[in-house]
């Protein structure tokens, strides 16, 4: 039978249950076929046996053990290369000896070709160049490579001679990237991957500036890396959307000529453990640390400290500013010298988030202009300027809890939340024209720190001991307003949150004049709009004859109440509730909401 076209080797993948394998070519000898379960050759007789020998198309081995699920079991012919039969002078020249001989030979034949397949040739349009390797000791230590021609020969990894080093393993390591490509940019080091800022120069010795390589970094990769070290740089300039910078260990960048230290404009930029520093304590570079225009900006366990102005400036939306590896610290201690300013006079940016951010100064702190939905907690800071700026819409005050505020609070947006917080000897204050804020009693003001609320419809609530104000009442009547004269008109009050209490004496002299109609007086605050609340006064006839009243805040929008006595004497006036004289006297207390 003559001999198919056929390979000389196959594989079949096991189940864990079937023995039977079946190899599709020819052999014409048990021996002649080797067998492989997972690369372990297995011992014919022992762990297999072999049928089908002299089968033009094959047969099979049925294995003593199943192979295992997914195992891979391999059967390939290995017919030793030699000749069995040597025919003899008039010897036999038998068809079935001669056929058996030339299918050996075809079989062989496959085989080689088999192993051929599987090695690496050259187009058959190329004419061969392959020399004989030289001698043991000429090619020790060298490497198989292909020339300029494309032509294999041994030879060093580079042409000099040099030894193996970093960079040249780099070099296959880290070859030139996509990027780096289309922007014409070559490493310096290739011994660093994609990114890594040491790749294209920067030197974290911080020794030489590392300015050009930072930019070139950051114009190449998404993601830029920055080993430890201090890094001298300066405007330093990023652009990419969704772009990070990440320390690998402790890593500063520290300014080293005037302008900003970074400037971003991309939005969802990432920076991660990196502290940003001026080059001293009182520095002498100009310009601020940090100056992010884009949105989503993320600050990670970041620093920025010795700031000539801002340490930090963000004007787009959703800034996160999240934990410290420093401190952030401007050294402007002026009035408007500030560590963090978020937002932008005219544009409402929204939804920033502060937490866990560090500062040790009283003259620093946060601005934030036109921001809404803020949430600053568990910080420590200085000054608090919420900045009214142009006041567009969807602004408002924020929330603030769990901080320590070193410095003084100014409230110019409306419905700004405190809870939980200690101020220092601080002045807070709301401004007029604002309203809804809340200073409840979980916050603590040490002994010094003082609450000015000009705010309307606010819950401002300060705990400590109230000492009372004095104020003079506006007495007036409904037609002619009466006159104290010598006598004596005083008021005082006390405010906690909303709530009012006011105490009124008043103490008729010899030169009082008492108007005509319904007396009216004036109070601190101006009451709500909604139901009217009563408080008790007592009207005293030269020290001889008392009457009981009632004094009601009105509900009119303006800050006054009118006293009341029995219905037969009615509201307060000149006669009521009986002919006032010098020595007579008005008392009245009453409490109330604003």
């Amino acid at each position: 039978m003559t001999v198919p076209v056929q390979q000389s080797s196959s594989s079949t993948v096991g189940n864990g249950s079937t023995t039977v394998f079946p190899y599709p070519f020819k052999i014409l000898d048990e021996g002649d076929l080797q067998v492989y379960v997972g690369g372990a050759l297995k011992v014919l007789g022992a762990d297999y046996t072999v049928s089908g020998v002299g089968n033009a198309s094959g047969g099979n081995v049925t294995f003593t053990t199943a192979p295992a699920d997914l195992v891979i079991v391999d059967l390939v012919r290995a017919m030793a290369i030699e000749r069995e039969t040597d025919y003899q002078q008039q010897g036999d020249f038998l068809s079935p000896v001669v056929n058996a001989d030339f299918d050996r030979i075809v079989l062989m034949l496959q085989q080689v070709d088999d192993k051929g397949g599987r090695a690496i040739r050259m187009p058959t349009n190329e004419p061969s160049a392959i020399t004989l390797l030289p001698s043991r000791a000429a090619r020790a230590s060298k490497y198989l490579r292909f020339n300029a021609n494309g032509d294999a020969e041994v030879a060093d990894l580079v042409d000099s001679g040099a030894p193996l080093s970093a960079s040249v393993i780099g070099a296959l390591l880290y070859p030139q990237s996509a990027a780096e490509s289309a922007a014409a940019v070559v490493p310096t080091s290739y011994a660093y991957p994609p990114g890594d800022v040491r790749r294209y120069g920067a030197d974290p010795t911080g020794i030489a500036s590392s300015t050009a390589a930072i930019n070139t970094a950051l114009s190449v990769n998404q993601t830029v890396t920055f080993p430890a070290g201090t890094y001298l740089a300066s405007t330093l300039t990023q652009t990419h959307h969704d772009q990070r910078l990440l320390a690998l260990g402790n890593v500063r960048v520290v300014k080293n000529a005037n302008g900003v230290l970074l400037t971003a404009s991309g939005n969802g930029v990432e920076i991660n453990g990196i502290s940003f520093r001026g080059d001293a304590v009182s520095p002498t570079y100009t310009g601020d640390n940090l100056n992010f225009s884009g949105d989503n900006v993320r600050l990670i366990n970041c620093g920025s400290r010795w700031a000539y102005g801002r340490a930090l400036k963000s004007t787009g939306q959703h800034t996160q500013i999240i934990g410290t590896c420093d401190i952030y610290q401007t050294a402007d201690a002026t009035g408007t010298g500030y560590d963090i300013e978020l937002g932008i006079s005219g544009t409402a940016t929204l939804y920033h988030h502060v937490s866990h951010v560090y500062s040790s100064q009283a003259t620093g702190g946060i601005k934030m202009v036109d921001t809404g939905s803020v949430v600053v907690q568990g910080s420590q800071f200085g000054k608090l300027f919420i900045d009214a700026g142009t006041s567009p819409a969807g602004v408002n005050g924020g929330n603030f809890s769990g901080n320590r505020i070193l410095g003084d609070v100014t409230v110019e947006l409306s419905s700004a939340a405190f809870a939980a917080n200690s101020f220092g000897t601080v002045a807070l204050t709301f401004a007029a024209g604002t309203s809804g804020h809340t200073l409840d009693d979980s916050n603590v003001l040490a002994g010094g720190a003082t609450i000015t609320d000009n705010s309307t419809g606010s819950s401002v609530v300060d705990l400590r001991t109230v000492v009372p104000t004095a104020y003079t009442p506006t007495w007036t009547g409904a037609s002619v307003n009466p006159a104290i004269g010598n006598g004596t008109l005083t008021g005082y009050y006390t405010q906690r949150g909303r709530h009012v209490s006011v105490a009124v004496r008043v103490v008729m002299g010899s030169t009082t004049t008492y108007g005509t109609g319904v007396w009216y007086f004036a109070l601190p605050k101006i009451p709500s709009t909604g139901v009217p609340l009563l408080g008790a006064a007592r009207a005293l006839d030269s020290g001889t004859n008392i009457r009981v009243g009632v004094v009601e805040t009105l509900t009119d929008g303006t800050a006054r109440c009118q006293v009341m006595f029995d219905s037969d004497t009615g509201s307060a006036d000149s006669t009521k509730p009986f002919a006032w004289a010098s020595g007579d006297e008005l008392r009245f207390s009453v409490d109330y909401f604003t």
